[in-house]
C-alpha cells in the first residue's frame, strides 16, 4: 500500500507556503525562510528524494508519471482479486484519500506558485499544470474501474449493519378451527339488539262467529243475548 501511495506523490513539484506556519514564533519563521524552506519550489523524484527546483531537466520525470499511475490501476485490480472485501475496501479508501489531497495540493501550487514562490520561472508553469491534470485524469479512471464496486460495498455494509442491529420479530401464526363458538369473534361489527316480537293472540271460534254475524248478517249479538237473559 505504501508503494502505491508513494507513486501518487512522487515525482512532484511542491513548496511550503509560509502561511502554514502562522502558529510559529516570528523568529522561527525567519529561520525557515533563511534556509530557504518556505515559499520555495522543490522537486521530489521517483525515489522520494527532494531538491530545490532549478531550470534543469531533472523534473522531466513528470512526463512519465501518467504511465506510473496507469500501472497502479492494474495493481489495484490484482489486489482486488487477492484480498477480501474489507481489506481491499480499506486500501481503496486510503488510495482515494491520498489522491484527493494531492489533487488539492497540485491545484493550489498551479494557481499560486507564480505569485508566492521566490524561485518561480515562467517555463515551470507547464509542469505545474501537467501534474495536476495527470492526477485528475487518474481519479476519473479509478472511479470508472472501482466506483460502482465501492458504492455497492458501502451499501452492502450499511444493510448488513442494519440487519445486525435491528431484528424484526416474526409473528407466530396459529391456525384455529372455525367453530360456532368463535365465529362471533371474527365479525367485529357491534351487534344490533334483537327486537322481541310480541306473540299475536288468535281469536277464538266463538269470537269469529260473532264477528261474522254482526258484520255480514247484521245480527246484533249483544242485544240478542240481553233478550235471552
Amino acid at each position: 500500500m505504501q508503494d502505491l501511495l508513494s507513486t501518487i506523490k512522487n515525482p512532484m513539484i511542491f513548496y511550503l507556503p509560509a502561511g502554514l506556519f502562522k502558529s510559529l514564533k516570528p523568529q522561527h519563521i525567519d529561520e525557515l525562510e533563511n534556509i530557504g524552506l518556505l515559499n520555495t519550489l522543490f522537486y521530489t523524484d521517483n525515489n522520494g528524494e527532494y531538491k530545490k527546483l532549478t531550470n534543469g531537466v531533472e523534473y522531466l520525470e513528470l512526463l512519465g508519471k501518467s504511465k506510473i499511475l496507469q500501472s497502479n490501476i492494474f495493481e489495484l485490480l490484482d489486489l482486488k482479486s487477492r484480498l477480501d472485501k474489507d481489506a481491499f475496501h480499506y486500501l481503496l479508501d486510503e488510495y482515494f484519500k491520498d489522491l484527493d489531497s494531492q489533487i488539492m495540493l497540485t491545484d493550489m501550487i498551479s494557481k499560486e506558485a507564480k505569485d508566492t514562490t521566490i524561485n518561480y520561472k515562467h517555463e515551470i508553469q507547464g509542469y505545474l499544470d501537467l501534474q495536476y491534470n495527470q492526477l485528475t485524469v487518474h481519479k476519473e479512471e479509478i472511479q470508472i474501474k472501482f466506483g460502482s464496486w465501492k458504492n455497492k460495498f458501502e451499501l452492502d455494509r450499511i444493510l448488513n449493519r442494519y440487519r445486525t442491529k435491528v431484528s424484526i420479530p416474526t409473528p407466530e401464526i396459529t391456525k384455529t378451527p372455525i367453530s360456532i363458538s368463535n365465529t362471533t369473534a371474527i365479525d367485529n361489527k357491534p351487534e344490533k339488539p334483537k327486537q322481541t316480537k310480541k306473540k299475536r293472540t288468535l281469536p277464538s271460534d266463538t269470537e269469529i262467529d260473532h264477528y261474522l254475524l254482526e258484520t255480514v248478517f247484521g245480527v246484533e249479538i249483544s242485544n240478542k243475548n240481553n233478550k235471552k237473559r
